[in-house]
């Protein structure tokens, strides 16, 4: 409930606050210009967060955790591709999908700008039906992960 308010209501009292300082009235056109600013209000918050953490993580001496690149802004073609997969597939195939095409074990997706960090863990706690990928053969069989290892069966 916060991040849909954090999401909408703030940056619409921001805006009205702005046009009630600068007495600006926006008459019919005001619902397509609260749209415009929260849409920019989103984008804005989250290229800032990414710069703040590729700063921070340049200070530690890390590296960012890899980001999906959609076509669509704010990932939606990602979002899009999640919703009419889970209609069809497995429910956690999209994430071993975007795992592979990336070649990593973590991957942020940054649907709509926000943070969401998925790990291979996280989707191999569910269960995996198994595939033919060398990466999450390696991961699954590695000795080094704690909890039960998870064998692939091919279906």
């Amino acid at each position: 409930m916060f991040d849909l308010f954090s999401a909408l209501a703030v940056p619409s009292i921001i805006l009205k606050l702005i046009l009630q300082l600068y007495f600006i009235h926006l008459g019919r056109c005001a619902p397509v210009v609260y749209v415009a600013f929260i849409f920019c209000w989103a984008m804005l918050k989250g290229a800032y967060a990414t710069s703040k953490q590729h700063e921070l993580a340049g200070q530690l001496g890390a590296r960012p955790i890899p980001s999906v690149v959609g076509k669509w802004p704010g990932n939606l073609d990602i979002l899009l591709r999640m919703t009419s997969a889970f209609k069809t597939s497995y429910v956690l195939d999209v994430y071993l999908q975007l795992f592979e095409e990336y070649q990593c074990t973590t991957l942020n997706l940054r649907i709509l700008w926000a943070d969401n960090v998925s790990h291979f863990l996280q989707v191999r706690s569910y269960g995996w039906r198994g595939g033919d990928c060398p990466i999450f053969e390696a991961v699954l069989h590695d000795s080094d992960i704690p909890g039960p290892v998870v064998e692939a069966s091919r279906e």
